[in-house]
């Protein structure tokens, strides 16, 4: 069996981190464009990515919402107060946006 996943999409918010600073969050749209008939359709999806990482508020402070960002990892699921909820464990995460500036003070990328 195999789990992986591949996504290019822009943030559609600001990156947040949880989890006392080791969980970075992201919500990110993909989309796909196709045509029906004589008109072009585009249908979104949204999806939410997260990454246990020691580096997650480095990280949020340059993925501003906007952000185009490459994404891979696989696909999980958890239950959340009754509901079971599908997410993106996050393995490799680069955001594409040239001239990406941190939020907030801090080093370079």
């Amino acid at each position: 069996m195999f789990n992986q996943i591949t996504l290019i999409g822009n943030l559609g918010e600001d990156a947040k981190v949880q989890a006392d600073g080791k969980l970075l969050r992201l919500r990110m749209a993909t989309s796909l464009s196709y045509k029906k008939g004589d008109q072009w359709i585009t249908d979104t999806e949204w999806h939410t990515v997260k990454q246990w990482t020691d580096q997650a508020q480095y990280k949020a402070e340059r993925l501003p919402k906007g952000s185009k960002v490459f994404v891979q990892g696989a696909i999980y699921s958890e239950e959340y107060q009754g509901q079971k909820q599908v997410y993106i464990k996050a393995y490799f995460i680069k955001n594409l946006s040239p001239n990406s500036q941190p939020q907030t003070q801090g080093t370079g990328w």
